[in-house]
């Protein structure tokens, strides 16, 4: 491990910029929402009457399959974010109704 005070040492991996507000980042926050919006939207549209959550990919394009459920978290998960952060309704009607509620086993 390189001492400090014998100049060899990196750069820390993250840089700390002090001058960042929560103001100054609301533009990105925004913008972060919008395209989070259109992916959970483009998910539900793809894969409402998949046969289950989008888990593995076939030549390049994400696939429902039935026989896991670990990642449909993601999709109650994201809906339910997105609407805490937006207020959009359909989102959180999503996160307890569907689309993704074929998947859910009774």
């Amino acid at each position: 491990m390189a001492d400090s005070t014998s100049g060899d040492c990196k750069e820390p991996m993250i840089q700390i910029d002090s001058t960042l507000t929560p103001a100054s980042l609301l533009p990105r926050i925004e913008r972060l929402f919008e395209l989070s919006a259109g992916k959970i939207k483009a998910l539900a549209s793809a894969f409402a009457s998949s046969p289950g959550p989008p888990v593995i990919t076939v030549t390049g394009s994400y696939v429902g399959r039935d026989w896991t459920e670990w990642t449909e978290g993601f999709h109650y998960g994201s809906a339910l974010l997105q609407h805490d952060a937006t207020g959009e309704a359909c989102f959180l009607d999503w996160a307890k109704h569907g689309p993704w509620s074929a998947w859910r086993r009774t």
